[in-house]
């Protein structure tokens, strides 16, 4: 019985969240019938400029209320471990699924300075002139210095699931560090100052990228990205030259990234 009432409890917080968008959408239209007739008033050129505003100032509304129910539901995020169907479990998947609801609101925000208002107020410490993009979820855990960029569809989440065990550890991001779109920062990892993960690198868990170096790669390596030759044409971006240690085997390899 803990699966399913687990389940149908995710089910009911789903049926709330899912719907956020379409929500907004809906409340923009009910704020805009109370102002106007549209049957009758001729107010289509007019309707131009005030729904983008109405619709912004609805969503505005609904962000900040993201922001009291992580306050009012988790609280802080820690770092520890938490078992399956625990009341933090509970708790954890709830703003997982809020912020899966919310998706579309928050991406809005991503690469903006409002993104960086954003994690703050959800208790993630962030520095100045930072491009934000992905997905985020444990904000008290991670540490963003000043002029890192964070590319879109890149993962700083600071959770593992192992074993049925939810394990929680801060992630660090130096100054001028940057994770190229679709990279991967593992719970625990650090990014020392101007570090670099090409597209699509996973650092593994625990993992430290030492200041100033270049990594890629599943799982990643330091690598040594130079310009393609002259012959090679279309969009290959640079030929990166991986350096793999042990345990990742100690050999070498080039890669298109």
């Amino acid at each position: 019985w803990v699966w399913w009432m687990f389940n149908a409890y995710l089910h009911c917080v789903a049926l709330i969240a899912m719907p956020l968008p379409e929500v907004t959408w809906v409340l923009t239209f009910l704020m805009v019938s109370l102002f106007f007739d549209l049957e009758r008033d001729q107010v289509g050129g007019l309707l131009i400029f005030v729904v983008p505003f109405i619709h912004f100032a609805i969503a505005l509304v609904d962000l900040l209320m993201l922001v009291v129910i992580k306050w009012a539901v988790v609280g802080r995020f820690k770092a520890g471990e938490c078992r399956f169907f625990s009341s933090y479990h509970y708790r954890w998947m709830t703003m997982m699924t809020i912020g899966g609801g919310a998706g579309e609101l928050t991406a809005i925000l991503e690469g903006t300075v409002f993104n960086a208002w954003f994690y703050r107020a959800n208790g993630a410490t962030v520095g100045r002139n930072c491009y934000l993009a992905g997905l985020a979820v444990e904000y008290d855990l991670l540490e963003i210095g000043d002029d890192v960029a964070i590319g879109q569809s890149c993962d700083t989440t600071c959770h593992t699931v192992e074993n049925m065990v939810i394990k929680l550890s801060p992630s660090r991001l130096e100054s001028g560090a940057c994770m190229c779109p679709g990279s991967f920062a593992m719970p625990g990892s650090v990014l020392q100052e101007g570090a670099v993960l090409l597209e699509h690198t996973q650092v593994l868990k625990g993992e430290v990228v030492p200041a100033g170096e270049v990594w890629a790669g599943m799982p990643a390596s330091k690598c040594k990205p130079t310009a393609p030759p002259r012959h090679v044409t279309g969009d290959y971006g640079l030929l990166a030259t991986l350096e793999l240690t042990e345990p990742k085997k100690a050999a070498l390899c080039t890669l298109m990234v």
